[in-house]
This record gives structure tokens, C-alpha cells and sequence, in this order.
């Protein structure tokens, strides 16, 4: 666990921690490919053993089930279907592997992405079993490496001896599905809206413009000559009415017999006549 060919394994490097620690403190190795174990990633926990004397006389280490871990950061069964959960590490390797079928797999590299770089440069220096966490940032819109955009929130996460960055990633899409759904309400009760307006319009429209139009054909047919065209207008409504009740004056004044002018004055003129011979 020291000096053989297993010294950069995980569980050597529990050991070491174990060993150089408290008596009663637990240490973790990182989740890291395990070459005994044919690369497997695995993590591992180790404690110091103390005799009556208080002595230690060895160091007892177990392998951490990883599922466990996944199964607490990303056992997700809610309604985001985009949601990510997980671990980044100091050398940006997701620990816990997606739960998206096109996601990331245990341990495989990721992105030099912002919010884990901010994370981790606002991440506290650890101090034995005290690991204060700093305050969490969100990021609105982000752009991924694969094209999309997703919203991130990260916070520096401590555990003993250990320190990651847990990272929240949901893509922009699903967040504002709720608001494209309402837009798209608003924009259908607004056109049914709009519809019935017009509908309601043209039936209160319909009779005063067939009125306008029987007055007009009944004025067309006066003009042309038809003085005994019956005119309907004067039964209609009040501004309909005035319009037929001139007309029917102005079918009466045409239906009366035209005086010649020259007939109206040599009659004024015999009338004077008669008046001055007395």
C-alpha cells in the first residue's frame, strides 16, 4: 500500500489518508479506475484500528458501492426529463454517470465548462473534518459543446476529505415549455376571440347595410324615371327613415306637372293688364 505496485490505487490511497489521520476519523479515496480491479472505477473508505492501548495495529478499508452515490445524486424520478445531477471532480470527471441516455458515463472527461470553473475557484481550502461550502451560482443560459442550451446552477461540495462540485443542468427547452404552452393558448384565445368580434360585427352589420342598399336601388330607379317605385326606406330605422321620407317628397314634387316658364309669365302679364284697365 506504500511502496508496491498498488501504491496509486484508490484503496492505497485511503490507506495513507487512514493512516496519517485521527483514530477515529474515516477517510475516502476519490471514485477513481481501480488497476487491480481490471480499471473498474471504484472508491474506497479506510479507518485506523487501535488496540487497548491505543496503539494502532492496522487499517481497515472497504470498497464504497458507487451505485449507492449515483443512485443518491442522480436517482431523479420527477418530471424533468432533462434534469442532470452530478460530481465533478478536481480533474473535471463526472463521478456519478448521466441518467440521460445521451449523457456522460462514470469518470469520462468533461468540458471546461464555466460553472465548474467558478465552482471550484470559489471552493474553500478543506481544514480537517471542517469543510464549510460556499455559496451556490446559478447561470440562466448556457451554451453546450453539443449545440443546445441548458440552465446551470453549481456549488462547491465537501465530504471529509474530499471536494467536488455538484452541478444542476436542465435544458432551456423544458424550462420554458410551460411559457411557449401559454403563448400559444394566449395566441388561440385571441384569434378566437377576434373571430367572434368579427362574426358578431357583420350579423349587427348585415341589415343596416341591406337597408343601404334596397334605398340605393329604390333612388336608382326614382332617377331613372320609375316615379312609382315604392319606397320601403320610410319604415326602416330612424336615419334609414329621414332618407326615405326625402325621397318620397322629392317622387311627389317630380310626379306634378312642369309650367312652362314663358306660359307662368305671359299669365302675370294679362293679370296686370286687367288689373290697370279697372
Amino acid at each position: 500500500m506504500v511502496t508496491g505496485p498498488s501504491k496509486n490505487s484508490g484503496l492505497a490511497q485511503a490507506f495513507q489518508l487512514a493512516a496519517a489521520g485521527e483514530k477515529d476519523s474515516v477517510r475516502f479515496s476519490d471514485i477513481a479506475t481501480n488497476e487491480p480491479s481490471a480499471s473498474a472505477p471504484a472508491a474506497f473508505a479506510a479507518t485506523r484500528i487501535m488496540d487497548s492501548g491505543g496503539r494502532c495495529i492496522g487499517i481497515f478499508a472497504l470498497q464504497v458501492a458507487i451505485g449507492g452515490i449515483s443512485a443518491i445524486i442522480s436517482g431523479f424520478t420527477g418530471d424533468l426529463n432533462t434534469l442532470d445531477v452530478y460530481l465533478a471532480g478536481q480533474d473535471f470527471k463526472a463521478r456519478p454517470p448521466c441518467r440521460l441516455e445521451d449523457g456522460h458515463a462514470l469518470l469520462k472527461d468533461l468540458p471546461p465548462l464555466p460553472h465548474i470553473q467558478v465552482a471550484y475557484a470559489a471552493a474553500p481550502v478543506l481544514s480537517g473534518e471542517d469543510a464549510s461550502r460556499a455559496a451556490g451560482t446559478f447561470y440562466p443560459s448556457k451554451a453546450r459543446t453539443n449545440g443546445g442550451e441548458i440552465a446551470a446552477a453549481s456549488i462547491p461540495a465537501a465530504f471529509r476529505n474530499l471536494q467536488w462540485v455538484l452541478v444542476a443542468e436542465l435544458d432551456r427547452a423544458e424550462i420554458l415549455t410551460p411559457a411557449v404552452t401559454q403563448r400559444r393558448i394566449m395566441i388561440l384565445i385571441s384569434l378566437t376571440c377576434a373571430a367572434v368580434i368579427s362574426i358578431a360585427g357583420w350579423l349587427f352589420a348585415r341589415p343596416a347595410t341591406r337597408q343601404t342598399h334596397r334605398l340605393c336601388a329604390e333612388m336608382e330607379a326614382v332617377s331613372a324615371g320609375n316615379l312609382e317605385t315604392d319606397v320601403q326606406a320610410v319604415h326602416r330605422s330612424y336615419e334609414i327613415s329621414k332618407i326615405g321620407k326625402t325621397l318620397v317628397l322629392m317622387q311627389s314634387d317630380l310626379k306634378r306637372p312642369v309650367v312652362p316658364r314663358s306660359i307662368t309669365k305671359h299669365c302675370s302679364w294679362n293679370r296686370r293688364q286687367r288689373l290697370w284697365m279697372g
